[in-house]
């Protein structure tokens, strides 16, 4: 390789430099978003370092990013595989001389690809990493012994790293997946620039959204078993207030199973799980209040 020539990254021949540019722009996609063209600033902000490397006249880079400034919405952390396959297209569209053809393609495939990748970044990120994140955060409180979240009781006595571990950990790993996937989907994107397909077969999605989906729900059990140890163990199992405490997450989960049934939104569901639990533990304190009366 030539001296002073600039290092090609491993993923279909993008510059690490421009891989990283585009990275750095990625992050701040929804910066722009707007009820008109939604993430079309962001987009273009993105993809600015590989218009220009295309394109350096400034009349066609004028043309290439008004072309791009039109309505474009993605799952942000998958917009890596359309700006990576859209550069590679804008390369090649400036290598054979621009035209009405090869910038009609480039929109077809950008459409394309924004729909298909947002129904997967949804069920990914929206529909199983994000609730795992909140089963992670509370899994690492209980570890760690904060269990005043649970038990009504005084947390004024927790250190501040353990009350700080679950969210911090929590925003590590779902970070950490999502920087992962604009990454690697630059790169994805650039080497089989031109698909309309480019980045769908990138990974078994349906393997991992199933991979994803047994992990929460394997977290949600562990968390639900601890806070059940942790509820009726001050009780007898003859007692009354045994009972009160094991009606409270039976309550809440049956609560959140008529609410999907019957389509409710989301907070419907969690308005009725928070309903029926500030009900259930009422009804212990005022069970604790009648017998210590």
């Amino acid at each position: 390789m030539e001296e002073g020539r600039e290092k090609k990254d491993e993923g279909g021949g993008l510059d690490f430099s421009l891989r990283l540019s585009m990275f750095l722009r990625s992050l701040l996609i929804q910066a722009g978003w707007n009820y008109q063209r939604m993430q079309n600033i962001g987009f273009v902000f993105a993809l600015a370092p590989a218009l220009r490397r295309a394109w350096p006249e400034p009349e066609k880079l004028a043309a290439a990013a008004a072309r791009h400034a039109a309505t474009f919405n993605t799952q942000p952390y998958m917009a890596g595989f359309i700006l990576g396959n859209i550069a590679r297209m804008e390369e090649r569209a400036a290598a054979e001389g621009g035209g009405a053809a090869a910038a009609e393609r480039i929109m077809n495939v950008r459409q394309a690809l924004a729909s298909s990748l947002a129904s997967i970044g949804d069920r990914i990120f929206w529909g199983r990493l994000r609730p795992l994140t909140a089963e992670v955060c509370m899994l690492v409180w209980l570890a760690a012994g904060m269990t005043c979240w649970i038990i009504p009781g005084d947390c004024s006595g927790i250190p501040a790293w353990v009350l700080f571990s679950g969210p911090a950990v929590s925003v590590i790993f779902y970070s950490a997946v999502a920087l992962y996937m604009r990454w690697t989907g630059l790169a994805v994107g650039y080497a089989c620039g031109g698909s309309s397909s480019c980045g769908l077969d990138a990974f078994d999605w349906s393997r991992l959204i199933k991979r994803l989906s047994l992990a929460g729900l394997v977290v949600c059990a562990a968390c639900i078993a601890a806070s059940l140890v942790l509820l009726l163990r001050p009780e007898a199992p003859s007692s009354a207030g045994f009972w009160a405490r094991l009606a409270v997450p039976v309550l809440a989960f049956a609560a959140q199973r008529a609410a999907r049934r019957a389509g409710k939104s989301m907070l419907f569901t969690v308005s009725a799980v928070f309903v029926f639990s500030v009900s259930g533990w009422a009804a212990l304190g005022i069970l604790n209040w009648m017998r210590g009366a």
